[in-house]
């Protein structure tokens, strides 16, 4: 790293966790550091009999259904209580043991991006962790000492208020002229913080002394509040609504009614951003009745069923401003939404009510905000504000938006219109790189194809002794042959096994006719093998075979791509499929679709409005794939 210094955020989250990074000379803003290609993790895991990591993250959570009892999450909050947590064995976890299990998996996964096998080997690197500013030294101290033994290096702490004001006014959101109370509405998914700060500027105006804490909301009086709260209320409403309990349930299922609810949620959250009131549907297939289930939330639906909930987001507010008897709303000059749960539009309304003559910052992405800003404050700590290079105005922050501070009636036209955008940037990023893959893969296909003679010329070669019976032996010498390009012997073995009822095989041949690949290409014939994977997944996944769920995703995913740009309305169908089971780049892919599509401009991303489908269209593809997977 040729002696440059590098400083590491850690936002070790009660709900989720996400990693940034900054130069010692970086003249832009923290980068956000993935974790197995995702920005943000939830903080979980599963461990095995021998107390190993067996799951991490998404991962963990995602398949909690298959161990619930050896899957934990929420541990962070716990740390210094002396709580423990039992195994399916009988095993006991202290929050403490827990944590450090998985910041070691973690460090694990970062040193991954450094090119090096521990993050200790990485040249000048050193980590801030954040923790609530509720923490006494204490427990500040003890996940420190925990991140440390788990391999980060050069650790020091920070309270997480003090990293979302030092990212916020390192990108220009708010500015100082003098001392400034700013109030930090943290509103995680399982857990809602509010501290009160007095923030001033340092000799040089470009970043931010030390804040001065002046009150911090008490979780002890006010419970844990959170998004998730939110995601349940809405999975046991839908529950009464199909007229059962969740005793019906199975594990898996109730899992995937609160992902749905929470995913709903958000949605709806901005189409109210854009100006929409319509309603929200997601289909999806519920193991422990055997059938596809669609769940649908409108506004007004919304707000009844979370009226209790909605009420409360002012407490921690009271609360912090309570437990300083001088302070009152008057006296906040700013108001910053942090955490994932901020983004939704009655936050956003709430807290614009109870401030009104504040300014209001909504961060560009909540999620990465105090892992951004602790990364900044760990150059400042290491270097000093005469170390940090001056950031030039306009500077684009790592995530290329614009840092020059904004005048109050722009910061309301950005809490209405640029939350939205930023929010999902990731994601259009995401979906991009794989149409852009697509495109490519299908050029060259079609390319191929046309410089042969239309079908594609091989060398015939003899086929290995392979017992026709022999279904696994026929798939894996299709894939040799496919691997050599001899796409006509692939197609023999392929099509052996899928005659058979071999749902990969099945799936290739679907592939191999929509390409003309060693067979004359047919659309028809394509979409029938297709049909036929689909069932073949199904009925496994029924029998709870989660290899063919994720199989049927994969699939249903490559297809939609397929399609995209020939038959919308087929690429829908299939996107549709892979969303139904769980696959959260085909529901982004459905709501482009359905409305908006993103175009990359000279490095700046730009938003579009068009109409791809229309409504009639978007219902009959809807139809068609549940009675594909209905069928089966």
């Amino acid at each position: 790293m040729d002696g440059m210094k590098t400083f590491l955020g850690i936002d070790f989250g009660t709900t989720q966790t996400s990693v940034a990074r900054i130069g010692e000379k970086t003249t832009y803003g923290p980068e956000i550091v993935e974790i197995d290609g995702n920005k943000s993790v939830y903080t979980a895991l599963r461990l095995d009999a021998a107390g190993n990591v067996a799951l991490f993250g998404d991962e963990a959570l995602n398949r909690i259904y298959e161990a619930p009892e050896d899957t934990f999450y929420n541990f962070k909050a716990d740390i210094g209580s002396g709580k423990t947590y039992r195994s399916s064995i009988g095993r006991e976890y202290g929050p403490e043991e827990l944590a450090l299990l998985f910041l070691r998996h973690l460090a694990k996964k970062i040193a991954k991006n450094f090119n090096a096998p521990s993050l200790g080997k990485v040249e000048d690197l050193s980590c801030t962790i954040g923790c609530p500013a509720a923490w006494d030294v204490g427990r500040r101290s003890a996940l420190a000492d925990i991140a440390r033994n788990a391999g980060f290096p050069n650790v020091i702490w920070c309270d997480e208020p003090f990293g979302v004001v030092y990212y916020c006014y390192g990108r220009g959101d708010f500015s100082l002229t003098g001392p400034q109370n700013v109030l930090v509405y943290d509103f995680g998914g399982g857990t809602m913080d509010v501290t009160v700060e007095e923030v001033s500027p340092d000799e040089k105006g470009v970043i931010c002394k030390t804040p001065t804490i002046l009150s911090v909301s008490t979780r002890s009086e006010l419970g844990d509040l959170g998004g998730r709260n939110f995601d349940k209320a809405l999975r046991d409403h839908f529950i009464e609504q199909m007229g059962t309990s969740k005793a019906t349930f199975d594990l898996r299922d109730l899992r995937e009614l609160e992902q749905r609810s929470k995913r709903l949620k958000e949605r709806l959250s901005i189409a109210v951003d854009d100006g929409k009131s319509s309603e929200e549907r997601e289909t999806f297939f519920l193991f422990s009745k055997n059938t596809f289930h669609t769940l649908a939330l409108s506004k007004n639906e919304f707000e009844q069923v979370c009226e209790p909930l909605i009420g409360r987001l002012r407490e921690p507010i009271d609360s912090a401003l309570n437990r300083q008897p001088s302070l009152n709303a008057e006296d906040i000059g700013c108001v910053i939404l942090a955490g994932g749960s901020s983004r939704l539009y009655y936050v956003k309304k709430g807290i614009e009510d109870l401030f009104p003559k504040s300014e209001i910052v909504v961060s560009a992405n909540p999620v990465e905000v105090i892992a951004k800003g602790l990364a900044l404050y760990g150059r400042f700590s290491a270097l000093g504000p005469n170390a940090v290079p001056e950031r030039p105005k306009n500077a684009p922050d790592g995530d290329a938006e614009a840092a020059e501070p904004k005048t109050r009636s722009e910061k309301g036209a950005d809490l209405r219109n640029n939350t939205n955008k930023d929010s999902r940037t990731g994601r259009k990023k995401r979906w991009l790189s794989m149409a852009a893959v697509a495109a490519i893969a299908i050029f060259l296909a079609g390319y191929w194809y046309l410089a042969n003679g239309n079908v594609p010329v091989v060398v015939q070669k003899p086929v290995e002794a392979v017992a026709q019976d022999d279904v696994q032996a026929q798939y894996q010498m299709g894939q040799k042959h496919e691997t050599a390009q001899d796409y006509r012997q692939a197609f023999e073995s392929y099509k052996n096994a899928a005659d058979k009822g071999l749902a990969d095989a099945q799936n290739k041949l679907g592939k191999m006719y929509y390409y003309g690949l060693g067979v004359e290409k047919n659309d028809d014939t394509s979409a029938e093998w297709f049909r036929r994977a689909t069932g073949r997944y199904i009925e496994a996944a029924k029998n709870g075979d989660t290899v063919a769920e994720d199989s049927l995703r994969k699939m249903s995913e490559e297809v939609g791509a397929m399609y995209e740009k020939s038959d919308r309305k087929t690429a829908y169908i299939w996107y549709y499929i892979a969303s139904s089971y769980g696959s959260a780049p085909a529901q982004d892919k459905l709501d482009a679709l359905r409305g908006k599509g993103w175009l990359n401009g000279a490095g700046w991303w730009t938003t579009v409005t068009f109409s791809w489908l229309s409504k009639e269209d978007v219902e009959s593809a809807e139809r068609e794939a549940l009675e594909i997977m209905n069928a089966q």
